[in-house]
């Protein structure tokens, strides 16, 4: 993206109007929202993922085991993720 506002950039000054102008054309035409199919899980199962990979990587946070569930092709929402993990290792 920087890359392409240096180029769209052709009176040398980033934040001139124009440039602005000429970004916000490129960007509409860039833009692509993203979307990821992964499946949900029930809190226990959740709880389970955490339960087993904090064993096999105890040394892993709790943002790194989350990134593991959602490369997994798993769902669970970053705050949800957050809460399950607390009382999860409560349990231990």
């Amino acid at each position: 993206m920087a890359a392409s506002w240096l180029r769209h950039c052709t009176d040398g000054k980033l934040t001139a109007t124009t440039t602005a102008r000429s970004w916000e054309r490129w960007a509409a035409t860039a833009d692509k929202a993203e979307r990821y199919d992964r499946t949900s899980l029930s809190d226990e199962a959740v709880k389970d993922f955490i339960r087993r990979h904090a064993q096999l990587h105890p040394d892993y946070s709790r943002t790194r085991l989350h990134r593991l569930l959602r490369d997994a092709g798993l769902a669970c929402e970053q705050k949800r993720f957050a809460m399950l993990y607390a009382e999860t290792m409560e349990e231990r």
